[in-house]
């Protein structure tokens, strides 16, 4: 067993006798989860945006953990959801999250997934054009102005190119952000990415940071005044014991 730090563990000893009566109670296999672990984490994670970044939202996604997604501790603590299905998505209204608390990301949404996330003000990340095109032909029917995302995707050097999302190198970006610059029902004020599972280098971060920032600054007009949130989801390695 490799060495690891003790404080992302809980003390199981300490722990016997809840364990003992959460494994009577029911069947086994059991999922256990300890709510203290995760307000811990999660002001962990809160205190050092608060230090560093001012202005942030932490969403959890549903798809990392469908039973932590579900008990609400997070949600209890501020946390937004982030949902990538039609499924998640009403996994999440039917966990009590607001829409407007809602992050709605992922390759595939159905036009009635579509009308109901913008009629209850959840933030919508658009992934491709297919999926632009239906936006605009739905919000065109009403009279309201939706605010929207996209999701961007660069190369980096340590992956390649993400097969999701508008790509910034060979055009999608830019033609995304002029439909939406067109489209009179909907407005661009979020621009979302995305970076592979388990990255534990920092400076793959730092690449697709500077990448995601620079094309918005260069590519997007008055993106200082239009543009209210940047979404860097994904990626961030869990704590694990090797053995």
């Amino acid at each position: 067993m490799e060495d690891f730090d003790l404080q992302y563990y809980p003390d199981i000893l300490q722990l016997r006798e809840k364990i003992l009566s959460c494994l009577a109670a029911g069947p086994v296999p059991v999922h256990l989860v300890d709510g203290s672990i995760l307000r811990a984490r999660y002001q962990q994670m809160q205190d050092s945006l608060a230090a560093y970044r001012g202005r942030h939202i932490i969403a959890y996604p549903f798809k990392a953990n469908y039973q932590i997604a579900g008990l609400g501790v997070l949600g209890a603590l501020g946390a937004w959801e982030e949902v990538v299905s039609g499924y998640e998505y009403r996994m999440a209204r039917d966990s009590g999250y607001s829409g407007d608390r809602i992050i709605f990301n992922g390759p595939y949404k159905t036009n009635a997934e579509l009308r109901t996330a913008l009629r209850e003000g959840c933030l919508i990340n658009l992934n491709d054009h297919d999926e632009l095109t239906r936006l605009i032909n739905i919000a065109r029917a009403g009279k309201t102005v939706y605010e929207v995302g996209i999701r961007l995707s660069t190369r980096l050097n340590q992956f390649g190119h993400s097969r999701f999302g508008f790509s910034i190198e060979n055009g999608e970006a830019d033609s995304a952000v002029q439909r939406l610059a067109e489209a009179k029902n909907l407005h661009l004020t979020a621009c979302h990415t995305h970076i592979h599972g388990d990255a534990d280098d920092p400076d793959i971060y730092r690449e697709s940071a500077r990448k995601f920032c620079t094309y918005i600054r260069e590519r997007i007009p008055n993106y200082a005044d239009t543009i209210a949130s940047l979404n860097l989801g994904g990626g961030f390695p869990a704590h694990a014991i090797l053995i």
